[in-house]
């Protein structure tokens, strides 16, 4: 792609996260994108990655609000605008690309809380621009690699599945960024949503309802204000069941980023999924089969940013789709209110809110 067709971004975000994305993320697709503008409300951090970029300073804010007036002038002109800051920037930043017709890549979950996530959704559909959720746990190697063994394996239907993330943050702030560590609800805003979204991209099945609780213990009390445990179990459509399994202050057995332990019962075997180069095929009437993960071109982020820019030239949807993510980001908080309720939540009692 030529330097007057590559696509003009407006970053929001330039620290934590966001400087991944500028520094190794994106600069693998400069052939087909490039940072115009750049938004963050701390200014040291904001100067650095603008440095590093080579952005003039009326290319640089410090509000979501200045950057898209910005615009408005005529100052700037994105085509896509990339949100990589906390969830309770995101409705903001979307809303206002959505108005200007600016397709939006976001990094998950879509908003803060369900009430963001429908309005939203809601200013994406009024306005026929895509948005893209990055949802990059989908594009990893062994899951790739595990759909297509559930895909061609010969074990029936689905059972039950078992998610399990356990990290150890049991340091305050060791998780990233401090928000993590203040936010109500922080395992399931910012773990739970890539986990039991994995659920439903390994299953191809949607949640019909979800139970259980997410908690602090309080002998957490020093590291989370906000709740950092959880165990659910969720009715899926087919009539298949889920049990996701959580903790943000595991002293035992680690399954962290891309190490979570997926455990799915069919008909007639058991898959196990982990980052071990191996899918696992057990059969109490044969020996196990380890399947090797094939190679990838692109995975992770990478493959969601490449699905993203793809669509924009013409390709399907990728996974992380706005009709698709909102599924997820229902289920989310349909479990925070099982958990808040002591309730059975069914998933549809939000989606028909959209």
């Amino acid at each position: 792609m030529s330097e007057q067709n590559k696509r003009k971004v407006l970053m929001i975000g330039a620290g934590g996260m966001a400087k991944i994305w500028i520094r190794y993320f994106l600069p693998s697709f400069s052939d087909r994108l490039e940072i115009i503008a750049l938004v963050d409300i701390i200014p040291e951090v904001l100067a650095e990655q603008a440095e590093f970029l080579n952005l003039p300073h009326h290319c640089r804010f410090a509000t979501i609000h200045d950057a898209f007036n910005a615009v408005r002038r005529g100052q700037i002109e994105p085509d896509v605008c990339i949100v990589v800051v906390p969830p309770h920037f995101h409705k903001e930043a979307v809303e206002q690309a959505a108005a200007l017709n600016i397709d939006v890549l976001s990094e998950k979950p879509i908003a803060d809380t369900w009430v963001a996530c429908v309005e939203t959704y809601q200013a994406i559909k009024k306005s026929n621009i895509k948005m893209q959720v990055i949802q990059n746990y989908r594009y990893t190697p062994w899951i790739t690699q595990a759909k297509r063994v559930l895909a061609e394996s010969e074990l029936g239907q689905i059972n039950y599945i078992v998610a399990r993330f356990a990290e150890d943050y049991r340091a305050r702030n060791s998780w990233g960024a401090p928000f993590r560590h203040q936010i109500p609800h922080a395992l399931l805003i910012e773990g739970g949503v890539h986990h039991l979204d994995q659920i439903r991209h390994l299953t191809g099945d949607d949640f019909l309802s979800i139970s259980g609780a997410d908690w602090r213990p309080t002998f957490s009390s020093e590291s989370f204000d906000g709740e950092c445990c959880a165990l659910f179990i969720g009715r899926m459509r087919s009539g298949a069941v889920a049990v996701y399994e959580g903790s943000c202050i595991s002293a035992g057995e680690i399954n962290s980023w891309n190490d979570e332990l997926y455990r799915i019962e069919l008909e007639r075997g058991t898959i196990i999924i982990r980052k071990d180069t191996i899918t696992r095929i057990l059969n109490h009437e044969s020996e196990v089969i380890q399947v090797q993960h094939a190679l990838l071109e692109w995975d992770g982020h990478y493959q969601a940013i490449n699905a993203f820019l793809e669509w924009l030239d013409g390709s399907p949807p990728p996974l992380g789709n706005i009709e698709d993510n909102i599924k997820t980001a229902a289920t989310v908080f349909a479990a925070i209110q099982a958990s808040e309720e002591h309730l059975v939540v069914k998933i549809d009692n939000y989606l028909r809110k959209l």
